[in-house]
């Protein structure tokens, strides 16, 4: 960002960084269509030239697609978001329709138990080998596709199959929306 010319907006302190957050962050492996990051800067170029010019300097498979203005006060990335939707190819649909069937699915973590099954709000099927799975984090639990590769696609994790993770949504008013 430093390349662009674009002025940062910078915390204040001991040890000012600038203000850019990013969404929640992808797993190592999976790979990302539509991310999002939120920046404060001060303005000296229109958002179309902003985009343009942060498109010159980032790396190859990323692009700017869009820059748009948030209000004052609007939440972040990572308070926003907590719904997600994913494509998972090289799976094992067999036991899909049972998992969806069950009124809970607990698995343990070092906290304890946890109903997985409330996470899982919709999985298409789009051949014998690929879904895309609506995930959705619950108020003090987040999803973990480990789990959800072992517990619902019968893999042996998550690193074993081929994630995308196609849409982001977070809850308004008019229901859930990407944070466009």
């Amino acid at each position: 960002l430093n390349r662009t010319g674009i002025q940062l907006v910078y915390s204040q302190g001991f040890h000012p960084a600038p203000k850019v957050s990013f969404g929640h962050p992808l797993g190592v492996g999976i790979a990302g269509e539509n991310e999002y990051f939120d920046m404060e800067l001060i303005p000296t170029m229109s958002l179309s030239l902003l985009a343009e010019s942060i498109n010159t300097y980032v790396g190859n498979g990323i692009t700017i697609h869009e820059v748009s203005p948030l209000p004052p006060k609007t939440k972040s990335l990572q308070a926003f978001v907590m719904q997600y939707v994913y494509e998972f190819r090289g799976i094992d649909t067999t036991g899909v329709e049972a998992f969806m069937n069950k009124k809970e699915h607990i698995v343990h973590r070092d906290k304890g138990p946890v109903d997985i099954r409330p996470m899982v709000i919709d999985i298409k099927l789009t051949d014998e080998a690929t879904a895309c799975l609506t995930l959705r984090d619950m108020e003090r639990y987040k999803v973990r596709l480990d789990e959800i590769a072992k517990e619902v696609l019968n893999a042996k994790g998550a690193s074993e199959l081929e994630i995308t993770r196609l849409e982001m949504h977070g809850k308004t008013d008019k229901g859930w929306v990407r944070p466009d």
